[in-house]
């Protein structure tokens, strides 16, 4: 984490991560992230195996009224990408 504040969920468990922390979400395990900071945030994220970063490319460049979910969606297969509901409370 560069800046801000996330609570992050990893396999059903949720926590907090500040600046400085370092987070790992393994492959095949369902996880998820959100800015909780009023004045949002900064993060850096590297990506292995190569080749997931094509799904940002992907989606940054459809128009904002092509950005819904079900398009993501379905570009997100390509990549092996699940989108889950949000966790519940």
């Amino acid at each position: 984490m560069l800046e801000g504040e996330y609570e992050f969920t990893c396999a059903g468990k949720k926590f907090l991560a500040k600046k400085g922390a370092t987070i790992f979400g393994p492959l095949g395990v369902p996880h998820g992230f959100r800015c909780v900071s009023p004045d949002g945030g900064r993060l850096s994220v590297t990506l292995t195996p190569a080749g997931f970063e094509e799904f940002f490319v992907e989606v940054g460049a459809l128009s904002a009224a092509e950005q819904q979910i079900p398009r993501v969606m379905e570009i997100g297969k390509k990549y092996g990408l699940e989108l889950l509901p949000p966790p519940t409370a």
